[in-house]
């Protein structure tokens, strides 16, 4: 079997994008094959080694998953590929490898592999490698998301203050949550905010863990800021709640989007990112 990997390389010297070819055993490919004639340059020092854990520790049974990305290794003892450190950028760009026999179309080698890759380095005077890209690294960037303007002019709005939550994060709820606290959005008027979706339902309110009384959700926004509930009471409104008295101490609440299962919540989480 023979290793074939394509990589998509930024030419810095006239910006262009090229496809680069190498192999464990160079070969050309099929007249008849896509690409068609196409060399694969016997670079490959050694078999790439890609590797997954399912968790972070071989004995636990719960917590992050973890990737051993691994590195195209490229065999450079006579300096033929040294262009790839000198003239090319990698970062972000994709590569596949593929195995398969010589002589099969290559359209039906399989795909073992594919991704982008990071950078490219030297470890020693005879290798170049390829350094692949860790795709959990996206996990941990930070979405875009709405914050507070801070706009409010007390009594009215609900949108914080400049000195309260002005560029903060709005508070979201995918699936149901318990004893959450909202964000306070008006202090004089005691409005507070659970989620910035409105498909949030708010089904119980707690002062200090003492359930409040709800009375019926209000029909829209306006009314929530224009009529305040009974004194002792809630009423809500999406991801609204407003209070018809101050709270003694903490402020929680409980509430749901509507959806509970891990995919409903991942798929939800992408179609509400702002």
């Amino acid at each position: 079997m023979t290793i074939a990997i394509d990589v998509t390389g930024y030419r810095l010297s006239d910006g262009t994008l090229q496809t680069l070819r190498f192999s464990d055993d160079g070969f050309v490919t099929l007249p008849s094959d896509t690409p068609a004639n196409a060399w694969y340059e016997p670079r490959l020092s050694a078999p790439p080694h890609f590797a997954r854990s399912l968790f972070s520790s071989a004995q636990a049974s719960f917590g992050a998953a973890q990737n051993t990305p691994g590195e195209i290794v490229l065999e450079n003892s006579d300096g033929g590929v040294d262009y790839l450190l000198t003239d090319y950028a990698f970062d972000g760009r994709a590569f596949t490898m593929r195995v398969g026999s010589l002589g099969t179309p290559f359209a039906q080698w399989a795909v073992t592999a594919s991704g982008t890759l990071s950078d490219v380095k030297v470890s020693d005077p005879t290798t170049v490698s390829l350094v692949v890209d860790d795709r959990q690294k996206k996990l941990a960037l930070t979405q875009p998301r709405p914050t507070y303007g801070g706009t409010n002019v007390l009594p009215a709005g609900i949108d914080g203050t400049a000195n309260d939550l002005k560029g903060q994060y709005k508070p979201r709820v995918y699936g149901q949550v318990m004893n959450i606290a909202p964000k306070c959005v008006n202090t004089s008027a005691l409005i507070y905010q659970a989620s910035d979706q409105p498909n949030c339902a708010i089904t119980a309110v707690y002062d200090n863990g003492v359930v409040l009384t709800k009375d019926a959700d209000y029909p829209d926004l306006a009314t929530l800021q224009s009529t305040a509930p009974t004194a002792g009471h809630v009423r809500c409104f999406q991801g609204y709640l407003r209070l018809g008295s101050s709270p003694a101490s903490q402020v929680t609440c409980d509430a749901t989007s509507g959806v509970s299962s891990a995919a409903s919540c991942c798929s939800r989480s992408r179609s509400t990112r702002a």
